[in-house]
């Protein structure tokens, strides 16, 4: 059962920058010409990026009507500009995208197939896409397994088909995050001690603690050049490691006691 046009939600595509300007601005011109969804608007947060990123894209964002953007005075971490982009919107769908993140050819019906999955239930708060990379290897399917036993199955393997079935996940990949902005602000967004990594993942295990479902909904592909916006392993590995220690603290408990498996509520092919 599709929506009509006039059912489809207006929805804010949020984008953070950091670094990298001629990947930033050939994505965001790939987004606003290959997405054929009836109304959006993209808004980009420059989380102050240290060489001329932010004039390129703002280059870039004049040339629509439906794009804008702001810079911030300090590289305030990828949650916390997501946040900020949230403060500034008001659509009642919000999908937060890495500056890596392009349309493959011939799924420019991506975010339809997105807001279709989020608005199918109530209880469904966040849906992610399938995730391949330039190669066509698979780079997220969504969180699977147990709370204490995660798996990324898929990861790097050929996309043949094999992770083409919508369904409920522990959690996925923050690339490209759909989420309510009702839940969004319920929960207050991505929690700011998390600077980069783990932010996304924290919200949907708040969401999922609660009885709301995070969704995986492979009939939306996008590609992700991995690590394009940060080519320095170290530092990620820093953040990485920072962001895992204060997660796996704060969910200790739940980890240990909730054996749960998923993926669940397949929908049949």
């Amino acid at each position: 059962e599709m929506m009509s046009e006039f059912e489809q939600p207006p929805v804010d595509l949020i984008m953070v920058t950091y670094g990298n300007r001629d990947m930033c601005t050939g994505n965001i011109q790939n987004i606003m010409e290959n997405t054929d969804y009836p109304q959006f608007k993209l808004t980009v947060i420059d989380n102050h990026s240290l060489d001329d990123t932010w004039q390129g894209v703002c280059e870039q964002l004049y040339r629509y009507t439906n794009a804008s953007g702001l810079q911030t005075h300090i590289n305030v971490g990828y949650g916390q500009a997501c946040n900020l982009g949230s403060i500034i919107t008001h659509n009642p769908i919000m999908v937060f995208l890495n500056s890596d993140i392009k349309v493959k050819e011939g799924h420019e019906d991506w975010l339809t197939k997105l807001v279709d999955a989020l608005t199918a239930e109530k209880d469904v708060a966040v849906v992610g896409p399938k995730l391949v990379n330039k190669e066509n290897q698979l780079m997220a399917t969504g969180v699977r397994g147990t709370n204490k036993n995660r798996r990324l199955d898929g990861w790097l393997e050929p996309d043949i088909g094999k992770y083409n079935t919508p369904c409920d996940v522990l959690s996925i990949c923050g690339a490209v995050y759909a989420i309510k902005r009702e839940y969004f602000q319920m929960y207050k967004g991505f929690d700011p001690i998390f600077f980069h990594y783990f932010e996304e993942e924290d919200l949907s295990w708040r969401l999922r603690h609660d009885g709301l479902r995070i969704r995986y909904q492979p009939k939306s592909v996008l590609i992700h050049d991995h690590m394009g916006s940060c080519k320095d392993r170290r530092v990620l590995n820093g953040f990485s490691g920072e962001g895992q220690v204060i997660f796996e603290n704060r969910w200790r408990e739940w980890i240990e006691q909730d054996t749960t498996e998923y993926p669940q509520n397949c929908e049949e092919e």
